[in-house]
């Protein structure tokens, strides 16, 4: 995801904010500032990134554009991929068109669906400590959180059933995926991938990082395989 905002400042300049999303930070850059900030990817990193850009513009576009700005311009050389700066300055470049933000509904899904996750990941944490225990009192208290994971895993998937089941778009939408063959995360999708729906099936494979990459270069040539594409937020 890329986005811009448009904010003048007292210099009646526009600043841009390029976001590359890792597995455990999300780096941020401020052009043409050229600042650099650092939130964790967690859900206290993602609130107070959320704080810093509350009230901003966002335009989501597909990764493959930030990919082919980045060929265009040189920045895939070294890495392979696209850093916050250069989604910041692409931002500024290409002037996407603003898009709305989630509906509070999909909100509501995407913040149960991650808090259902970090209790299953919790659950999983706990079970690999049991079987590694000796002690009784110590095995006793695994056993309280597990069935308080347990608990916390029930009643999120029960909400998160009723969220879909009372909105026809997101129940049509379920029982779509949960009609093909091998689909065990449906509503992961759903949450996940809010853009399904309207998205060609190639679009929907680079957004997901499922799409093979060539890798090719004066100095390298060989098989395509598949890369995944940073999530990507710019503008101020």
């Amino acid at each position: 995801m890329q986005g811009k905002v448009s904010l003048e400042r007292s210099a009646k300049t526009p600043i841009y904010v390029g976001i590359d999303v890792c597995k455990t930070r999300l780096d941020v850059y401020l052009h043409p500032l050229g600042r650099r900030l650092t939130f964790a990817s967690d859900p206290e990193g993602i609130k107070r990134l959320k704080r810093s850009l509350a009230g901003f513009e966002v335009a989501v576009v597909n990764p493959l554009r930030s990919r082919l700005f980045a060929e265009a311009v040189g920045a895939l050389a070294k890495t392979g991929g696209v850093d916050c700066r250069m989604l910041a300055i692409m931002g500024e470049s290409l002037d996407p068109s603003v898009s709305e933000p989630p509906d509070e509904l999909m909100e509501s899904l995407q913040e149960l669906v991650r808090c259902r996750d970090a209790a299953a990941a919790a659950r999983t944490a706990l079970l690999i400590q049991l079987a590694a225990m000796q002690a009784r009192t110590a095995a006793l208290e695994i056993n309280r959180q597990l069935r308080a994971a347990e608990t916390a895993i029930e009643n999120l998937s029960a909400e998160i059933e009723r969220l879909v089941a009372a909105d026809p778009v997101l129940a049509r939408r379920l029982a779509i995926l949960t009609s093909i063959p091998g689909i065990g995360t449906a509503i992961a999708l759903i949450a996940g991938l809010s853009e399904i729906g309207s998205l060609s099936a190639k679009e929907a494979a680079m957004i997901t990082g499922l799409a093979p990459i060539a890798r090719e270069s004066d100095r390298l040539l060989g098989p395509k395989g598949i890369e995944r594409m940073p999530t990507t937020t710019a503008g101020w």
